[in-house]
């Protein structure tokens, strides 16, 4: 009801990457406004191609399981 998210997006010098932002406010649920600042990169290879990612529960554990500590027995 009183969210706003403001998002920018800039082409960096160069023309390597995009710097993204994005500013979340709401006066009911957070104390002050916050920012998140990243860079998002291109692929320049010819004929690239970027494919879908399917979010499954436990995608992490899945993709990553085999990274997790070992618990002992």
């Amino acid at each position: 009801d009183a969210l706003t998210v403001t998002e920018r997006y800039a082409l960096a010098p160069g023309g390597t990457h995009l710097n993204y932002e994005a500013r979340i406010e709401d006066p009911k649920t957070f104390i002050r406004p916050w920012t998140i600042r990243m860079p998002l990169y291109r692929r320049l290879e010819p004929r690239v191609q970027l494919l879908e990612y399917k979010c499954l529960e436990f995608s992490e554990e899945l993709l990553y399981g085999d990274l997790k500590k070992k618990q002992s027995e």
